[in-house]
């Protein structure tokens, strides 16, 4: 299920990027603590591109093809 940022392809909030990792907003939380997540702060709101998302993923990734 895409939400309105991912089809738009603006920034997207956290629920955005757990809906597309298909994990919890906690989950994205922790990521997030352990710097594993890159993340465009404005003020005091966290938002995320998908590209960094998708890299970040590539990143973890167990058995990088």
């Amino acid at each position: 299920m895409e939400t309105q940022a991912q089809t738009n392809g603006n920034l997207w909030m956290k629920a955005d990027v757990a809906a597309h990792l298909q994990c919890s907003k906690r989950h994205i939380d922790n990521l997030l603590a352990r710097k594993l997540l890159p993340y465009v702060k404005i003020g005091h709101l966290v938002r995320f591109r998908q590209a960094d998302v998708d890299r970040a993923l590539a990143r973890m990734a167990v058995n990088p093809r």
